[in-house]
Order: C-alpha cells, then sequence, then structure tokens
C-alpha cells in the first residue's frame, strides 16, 4: 500500500507511517493452518500464536513416516553412519518442499539418528548427541581423566588451625557459627565439575553443523592429544583460586557484602557455571574483591560511593534476556573491576552505558 501510494500520488509513504495495530481487527490478515485431511489444526490473527499452537503437533504422514524409517537409528556408539545432510526434503505441498533435518540425540548409553521439523532443534540436540558419542570413543581415556581428577582435593586449603590474635580467634569463631554446616566444597565436587568442564570446552562442536564424519574425528583427536594439558593447566588454576578464596574470607579487612561478592565468583560449583576459557579471569575478579577491602577500610565514603554505580544492574538476572544473560554477567564482573581496581585491566571495554545497551535496559 505504501509503494503504491507513492508511485500513483508522488508522495513518499513509508509502512511504518502507519501506527501498530492501526487497522481495525476484522481487517487484519486470518491465518488458518489445515493438515493433509484439510482439518484446521490452528487459526488466528497472530501468526506467533499460529506457530505456537502448530508447533505442538506431532503431525505424521506417509511421506514422514517413510522418511523416518529411511533415515533414523538407534543404539549406535560410533560414527558408523557417514555424513548427514544438513536437510532433507520429505515433500511437496502445494509446490513448496517439506524439509526434515537429521541430528544426533543422546540417549543414556549411546545415541540416536532423528529427523527434526526445525534446524535449530536438530542443531540443539546435536550438541549434546556429539558429545555423547565422543564419550563414548574416548571411555578409556575418559576413565583415566576421572581417577587423574581425583587428585584436584588436595588443592582445597585446610581450615586455619591458630588465630593470630584474639580479634581473629572471636572472627573465627563467628564465621563459624554463622556458617552452614554443609562444607563450602567437597573432593567429590570438584573432581565431578572439573570433568563436566572439561568435556563441555574439547568435546563441543562449533559450529554443531555440519554433522560429518571427518569433523568429529578431527573433534575425538584435538580432545584426545589436548586433554592432558588442559586437565593440568585446570588444576593450576584451581589451586590459585582456592588459595585466593580462603585468603580473602580469613583476612581482617572486609567491606560489606564481601563475603557474597567471593560465594558470587567463587562458589562450590563454580567449574559448572564457568566455561574453561572463562577460568582465569576469575582470579582477577577475586583480588578486585581484595583490593576493594583494602581500600573499603581506609575510605568507607568513597567505597559506597562507587558502590551506587551498580545499584541500577542490581535486578540483572531477571531483567536481562535469557539470550544474553552469560555475556551480561561477565561484563557486569569486568565493570567491577573497573569500578573498584583499576589497575588491574578489564579483559573487554566495560561501563554502565555498555552494559544498558547488553541488558536492554
Amino acid at each position: 500500500l505504501a509503494a503504491f501510494l507513492s508511485r500513483k500520488y508522488r508522495v513518499e509513504v513509508r509502512p511504518s507511517d502507519w501506527p501498530p495495530n492501526s487497522l481495525p481487527s476484522h481487517l487484519q490478515p486470518r491465518i488458518e493452518v489445515v493438515d493433509h485431511a484439510n482439518k484446521p489444526l490452528a487459526s488466528g490473527r497472530e501468526l506467533a500464536a499460529v506457530q505456537s499452537v502448530v508447533d505442538g503437533h506431532d503431525l505424521q504422514t506417509k511421506s514422514w513416516n517413510a522418511a523416518t524409517k529411511q533415515w533414523e537409528q538407534s543404539g549406535l556408539s560410533t560414527w558408523s553412519f557417514g555424513d548427514l545432510p544438513e536437510s532433507i526434503i520429505v515433500e511437496q505441498i502445494a509446490g513448496s518442499p517439506l524439509l526434515a533435518f537429521p541430528g544426533i540425540e543422546a540417549q543414556e548409553k549411546s545415541v540416536s539418528i532423528r529427523l527434526f521439523r526445525k534446524r535449530e532443534d536438530a542443531a540443539s540436540a546435536s550438541v549434546r548427541g556429539v558429545r555423547r558419542l565422543a564419550e563414548l570413543v574416548l571411555a578409556t581415556d575418559l576413565n583415566r581423566l576421572k581417577k587423574e581428577l581425583a587428585g584436584f582435593a588436595k588443592f582445597i586449603p585446610a581450615a586455619p588451625k591458630h588465630a593470630a590474635s584474639f580479634q581473629d580467634a572471636l572472627q573465627a569463631m563467628s564465621a563459624k557459627l554463622s556458617a552452614p554446616s554443609a562444607p563450602f566444597i567437597t573432593g567429590e565436587l570438584l573432581q565431578s565439575t572439573a570433568f563436566g568442564n572439561l568435556l563441555d570446552h574439547t568435546l563441543t562442536l562449533h559450529p554443531a553443523l555440519p554433522l560429518t564424519q571427518s569433523r568429529f574425528t578431527t573433534l575425538v583427536g584435538n580432545a584426545r592429544a589436548a586433554l592432558p594439558q588442559l586437565t593440568w593447566q585446570l588444576g593450576d588454576w584451581t589451586r590459585q583460586l582456592l588459595a585466593l578464596r580462603q585468603s580473602i574470607l580469613a583476612g581482617s579487612k572486609k567491606y560489606p557484602g564481601l563475603e557474597h561478592d567471593v560465594q558470587r565468583i567463587l562458589p562450590g560449583n563454580f567449574l559448572a557455571h564457568t566455561p574453561y576459557a572463562q577460568i582465569p579471569h576469575l582470579q582477577r575478579y577475586l583480588r578486585a574483591v581484595q583490593i576493594r577491602a583494602e581500600r573499603a577500610v581506609l575510605n568507607p565514603a568513597k567505597d559506597a560511593e562507587k558502590a551506587r554505580q551498580l545499584v541500577p544492574f542490581g535486578d540483572w538476572e531477571t531483567r536481562v534476556p535469557a539470550a544474553k544473560k552469560e555475556a551480561f554477567r561477565w561484563l557486569l564482573e569486568e565493570f567491577r573491576v573497573s569500578i573498584f581496581a583499576q589497575e588491574l585491566g578489564t579483559a573487554q571495554p566495560a561501563s554502565a552505558q555498555r552494559l544498558r545497551e547488553l541488558g536492554g535496559y
């Protein structure tokens, strides 16, 4: 309509000149989706709502069933099926192709090849499926890795035995009384989360598609070669982080919320929630907490003034879209470093403006 008015009356008219929802509902297009028997599945004037209803139907046709019989396999423990195409044509409907998307789905002790109706579903399932298949192929290597990771327990610092002063003794007793009965971290937790962290880092295809045997072979070969060095490095980082954590919490210099900040950066399951490539930055975040504590003791008012810059982002976990939460989380940590310990530097430019733009504030 905008193009017609512009052409006929030589006045520039754009589609955006009409306000959203300016048409009465009876003039808006109505969409109806029918099955092969011409029975309605969903209808309405909101496309997203119609799509949502249709997505809930598992529509089976003779052509789809024939395609699944041809392509789907189960009980696989090796890559014995060659390269998978990114899509196949199941049938033609009114001149348009109906596509299916092959993917690899993880099972408890095997994998299956399945046809998905959406490319993104095939890719999402295949991330887990490829990892499970790689775990099966590398079973001997991974059993050896688990045993080696049991040694990470030695990095857990022992509780201090003696207090340096009466004040320290009182502080330690208070902390003990207020602490939960469960330990901060155990050797078993450290072993299991380190194992998962290493597998996430080494056995993930980027991007998930295409699913070719050569990509999988390269993935497995690279993981087998890299795991020893990666494991040693992870152990060294873990040792340093746990020692620094204990040092900060045992120190006499504090600011309100210090314990919460340390727990946020390094909870007991930190290896389950921190990608391998991000782990080296955790030490810098903890050092920023330590430097802040030293300065806050000298000038509490200035520390409180700096902390006010974080207030607008206190609700970020409920406000930031899910797709951007991970990036926002790390940018917020970098922003804290820039506020309280600028001399440590940041891994990326960090500011309140960047946070607002990323989080949709």
